[in-house]
């Protein structure tokens, strides 16, 4: 747990009385050791001050590269947008919902009983819906036999043909 308001309080005067202790009246240091302690905190003052007029300009140097790269980014969602034709214009926080069923999953069937039943009765039958191509031919998936395979089978019609 913390310390309430009046310890810490309490416990920073006794740090500022401690400060003070260990600082020495300007008139028991002689003149030459006051000057130079003079010069190291102007010094270190300077350091200071450059420090942080540094981290300033870099501060706003980078605050101005990240208002850039989200106005870039900006720009290419809405380029993208364009491109999917989303309407560019119509911003906000997040992007446009993404449909993702297809057109023709929800199609009416539009044939007649006859046409639909014409389906079943022949093999190469296929529905036909307006506008939608029809689909590729249907193959017959043949399997090659294995060399062995072929071998035996010549073996065995040799055999029947000497019997």
């Amino acid at each position: 747990m913390g310390m309430t308001k009046d310890q810490q309080e309490e416990a920073k005067k006794v740090f500022m009385v401690a400060v003070r202790n260990a600082i020495p009246e300007a008139s028991e240091i002689p003149p030459n050791e006051l000057k130079a302690k003079i010069k190291e905190l102007h010094n270190r003052i300077c350091r200071l001050e450059t420090d942080k007029y540094d981290l300033e300009k870099r501060h706003e140097r980078q605050q101005y590269d990240l208002k850039e790269l989200n106005e870039r980014s900006r720009q290419v969602a809405r380029n993208a947008g364009g491109e999917k034709g989303r309407d560019v214009e119509t911003g906000g926080r997040h992007p446009p919902k993404v449909q993702v069923f297809s057109k023709y999953d929800r199609q009416i069937d539009r044939r007649n009983f006859k046409e639909r039943r014409s389906m079943y009765e022949h093999k190469n039958a296929f529905p036909c819906f307006p506008g939608v191509p029809p689909p590729p031919a249907i193959f017959v998936k043949i399997i090659k036999k294995y060399d062995y395979e072929i071998q035996e089978e010549e073996e065995a019609e040799e055999i029947e043909d000497y019997e």
